[in-house]
């Protein structure tokens, strides 16, 4: 296991939604999809949330290690960011887009939810993907 590659994967959602997420990007449409407001923002313990980001995205990593590393990779292609950019896509196809799609119906969330989101799990997991690739 290459456990810098896993820690800098890691820290690829934190910083894609730290950009992805501000208001001058698509932090606005997400307030207004969430119907929230900034004000409503404050207060929170940011210190726990970021700690608890930080655990999950940890949990993310190891497994989309584990999926762009694993046994019956193609040695040809095995080891390019585009590789693991595929693999970022299919994880966002047959997973998130399932959690996310499913959240979305049962709390009667509309498409602008689901794409706001959606758009920075493509990203930072594709991302991710191609870091552990490139970094096998």
């Amino acid at each position: 296991m290459n456990w810098a590659a896993i820690v800098a994967a890691t820290l690829v959602p934190l910083v894609i939604g730290a950009i992805w997420y501000n208001p001058k990007v698509m932090g606005s449409y997400w307030m207004r999809a969430n119907n929230t407001t900034a004000e409503s923002m404050r207060g929170a313990n940011m210190p726990l949330i970021y700690l608890g980001a930080t655990v999950l995205s940890f949990l993310l990593a190891m497994f989309m290690h584990q999926n762009v590393t694993g046994p019956g990779q193609e040695a040809e292609r095995f080891g390019t960011f585009q590789h693991g950019m595929v693999h970022g896509t299919a994880v966002t196809i047959m997973l998130a887009m399932p959690f996310l799609g499913t959240t979305a119906l049962f709390e009667r969330r509309g498409w602008s939810w689901f794409l706001v989101h959606i758009g920075y799990w493509w990203i930072s997991l594709m991302v991710m993907g191609g870091i552990l690739s490139l970094w096998r």
